[in-house]
């Protein structure tokens, strides 16, 4: 009888350890796919931020390279577009670093540091060819590190 009481204490002790170790590691594996998917979600604001960006610049590139203009209501949807989202893409440099990798939130701070140098423009088509052109390169750079950081 007392045999049969160590064997089923025992196997109550396994069991028990056995469950905890498994709601651990469940646990664990839970919280990673919950900061993966913060991960993605910074990463596809600031993607589609940068997208409508680039927007402001490209139409205006287009119609100015057409010998025509932006209606001023589109202009103007252009622009809000366009500060609404520059302010993501300051947002996510400041706040970026909890959760992007180092190397994405550099590619974002010297995004914020080349449209500083925008003011130097001499002509508006200088200002927005350079501003599509820096808005280009950063999407490109910020979805190369984006990849590799989320596929890592």
């Amino acid at each position: 009888m007392l045999e049969l009481a160590g064997q089923i204490f025992t196997g109550l002790v396994i069991a028990g350890a056995s469950a905890w170790i498994t709601v651990w590691l469940a646990r664990k594996k839970f919280r990673a796919e919950r900061l993966w998917e913060k991960k993605v979600a910074a990463y596809e604001r600031v993607i589609d931020a940068l997208h409508q960006s680039k927007r402001f610049a490209a139409e205006h590139v287009r119609a100015a390279e057409q010998g025509q203009e932006v209606s001023e209501e589109r202009d103007q949807e252009l622009r809000a577009m366009s500060k609404g989202a520059h302010n993501e893409i300051l947002r996510a440099t400041d706040v970026g670093r909890f959760i992007m990798s180092a190397s994405a939130v550099e590619v974002l701070q010297k995004y914020e540091q080349q449209s500083k140098e925008l003011s130097a423009c001499q002509s508006w088509f200088e200002y927005i060819d350079l501003d599509y052109t820096i808005t280009k390169q950063c999407l490109e750079s910020f979805l190369d590190e984006a990849k590799k950081d989320v596929s890592a």
